[in-house]
């Protein structure tokens, strides 16, 4: 699944009981994750612990902040991978009030999973180097938005390693200097005018990592999506064409279907 076609799950801030995103292994993308009843231990921050105004928190329970740790178990038979995530647990209050305060309840927000949660799937043939990278931003996805957009950025200058692109030139007084990732990105769209646009744009969303302010969680997918485009673009479509036409062959020489292995 595309993530253009599950990034909602992504845009949900706290996980509660009203808002409960399906999250998939990210070992064998394949099983939902499960919380157990009692999944989690549960923290006082010391604000809190040391505010012995209870009355106050009794009246204002979204003022009361917690820290969770726990475990989250894949749902698929063959993998069961434990998942650990830490967070911030908050309480709600609830829209309708009940005898003479508003009833709360758990709102769980994720700062960070490990192994990290796959936000865009890598495609099996995508380089090592650039794979290890983009899990890498995945990991800062909760927790540090410039580091990850940052993260997002370096997968595209691995990407211009891998297809060749010159990383320095001479200047007129016979330096070496390093060349921008911008300018790589034109050089590689000379002879890839159809899938520059998208690197560039996801440059842009990486360069955003370097400036002061947070970068939203939207324009991280967006990055993400443009991403996602090419490393299919560049790797997985171009396998995909080339197991194809090994098959064109065998067709076209035999006249007939390729049949499939016999079993014993």
């Amino acid at each position: 699944m595309s993530l253009r076609e599950n990034r909602d799950r992504w845009l949900i801030e706290y996980y509660t009981k009203y808002s409960k995103p399906n999250l998939i292994c990210p070992k064998c993308n394949i099983g939902s994750l499960l919380f157990n009843p009692g999944w989690q231990k549960v923290e006082l921050n010391s604000d809190t612990k040391l505010n012995d105004d209870d009355a106050h928190f009794y009246y204002n329970p979204e003022e009361v902040v917690k820290y969770f740790t726990g475990f989250a178990i894949c749902l698929n038979d063959k993998c069961q991978e434990p998942v650990g995530l830490i967070g911030i647990l908050n309480q709600f209050a609830e829209d309708i009030p009940t005898d003479d305060h508003n009833k709360s309840y758990d709102a769980y927000l994720p700062k960070f999973f490990f192994p990290s949660l796959s936000i865009i799937q890598i495609g099996k043939n995508c380089p090592p180097e650039i794979c290890t990278q983009i899990k890498k931003s995945f990991s800062h996805f909760f927790n540090d938005g410039s580091a990850c957009a940052n993260s997002i950025r370096t997968s595209l200058e691995l990407i211009m390693n891998e297809q060749g692109i010159k990383r320095t030139t001479i200047d007129k007084n016979r330096r070496r200097k390093d060349i921008s990732l911008h300018d790589r990105i034109e050089l590689f769209g000379k002879g890839n005018k159809e899938l520059k646009p998208f690197l560039l744009a996801a440059k842009w969303i990486g360069n955003a990592g370097s400036h002061i302010g947070e970068i939203s969680k939207e324009a991280l997918l967006d990055g993400y999506e443009l991403l996602e485009h090419c490393i299919d673009e560049l790797y997985e479509k171009k396998h995909r064409l080339e197991e194809l036409k090994k098959k064109v062959k065998v067709i076209n020489r035999t006249k007939k279907p390729i049949e499939g292995k016999k079993k014993p």
